[in-house]
């Protein structure tokens, strides 16, 4: 009873699946599994919030392009910021995405010649990345934030988010 009362609430916001970084996720299990691309948030997903692709992340897109995998990155940062770390990564952008409008996220994968089906979603936050990845009908995959140090908008969304994470945490028992 309980259970379905949270789902009915909280679902939505659910992730198909938490990890504990995207540098630890098996990336072969989903190529198998049929997966073509990856979207995945930057600022807190991948790096820092402000930091530039590191050799880590670039490694890690290179291991992704080498599988087979088409990537993108989605961000509702503006452009002088994205544009500089995907070049970096060499994958296609959408920047000042309006995350969790589902728009851009189906773009992403109409420019990379996948059906959403195809595309695994990989970000830090509940309600930009994940919602709106549930909302295009992608598999979302969230991932521990990286470091502490947030802008306060996202401060006051990590307050909102912890409930619903307890809820899923239920759920998934």
């Amino acid at each position: 009873m309980l259970k379905d009362l949270l789902i009915k609430l909280f679902a939505r916001f659910f992730p198909k699946e938490r990890a504990k970084s995207p540098y630890m996720i098996n990336y072969k299990s989903y190529y198998q599994a049929g997966f073509r691309a990856i979207i995945m948030d930057i600022d807190n997903t991948l790096v820092p919030h402000g930091a530039q692709a590191d050799e880590r992340t670039i490694e890690l897109f290179d291991k992704l392009h080498n599988m087979g995998f088409k990537t993108c990155l989605i961000s509702n940062n503006k452009k002088k910021r994205v544009a500089p770390f995907a070049k970096a990564v060499n994958s296609s952008f959408t920047c000042k995405a309006g995350k969790p409008e589902p728009g851009n996220y189906i773009r992403a994968a109409k420019h990379m010649g996948v059906r959403i089906n195809e595309v695994l979603f990989i970000g830090d936050q509940l309600f930009t990345d994940i919602w709106g990845a549930n909302r295009a009908g992608m598999y979302s995959i969230l991932v521990e934030k990286i470091a502490p140090q947030e802008e306060i908008q996202i401060v006051l969304k990590r307050y909102l988010e912890a409930p619903v994470l307890k809820a899923y945490e239920y759920v998934k028992k």
